[in-house]
């Protein structure tokens, strides 16, 4: 049997790696709201992602 995944273990380790980088990337008097822009981003997508999956294998499935 294939063990579970976790996904606590890749957001756990994503999550940081992500907003690290987001001061690379913006001015500094922007940080703030370009890492509250970031996780408002990655929590839209794991609501609506799961969302689209079943609405796409609900589709996708024979009758």
């Amino acid at each position: 049997m294939l063990p579970q995944p976790r996904p606590w273990r890749s957001s756990a380790l994503m999550a940081p790696t992500w907003q690290a980088i987001v001061p690379e990337l913006v001015e500094k008097k922007d940080v703030k709201s370009a890492v509250a822009l970031n996780s408002l981003g990655i929590n839209i997508a794991r609501s609506i992602g799961p969302a689209v999956g079943g609405v796409l294998l609900a589709w996708s499935a024979p009758p």
